[in-house]
């Protein structure tokens, strides 16, 4: 996985997700203190930008739907 430039993007992310990931990062890479959690997401958006369309997990696609709804009631996604 080649980093290029990389730019600032925000999201949110509740607290107990972001609690869960980093006790979970913390465990499997315990000589790793920060970044962890950044490479993760990361790691996480460049392997389904690079798997065929084909072979993305349905089940997955569906989660983000309903993500997508429910973020959406809420008013905290951006317009971007």
């Amino acid at each position: 996985m080649e980093t290029n430039k990389m730019d600032l993007f925000n999201f949110y992310l509740d607290h107990e997700t972001k609690e869960l990931c980093i006790m979970k990062l913390q465990e499997l890479i315990p000589v790793a203190t920060k970044g962890t959690l950044s490479a993760l997401i990361r790691t996480l958006l460049w392997q389904f930008a690079h798997t065929d369309t084909k072979d993305v997990n349905p089940t997955l696609i569906e989660a983000v739907k309903l993500n997508y709804i429910v973020s959406k009631n809420r008013n905290k996604r951006s317009s971007l």
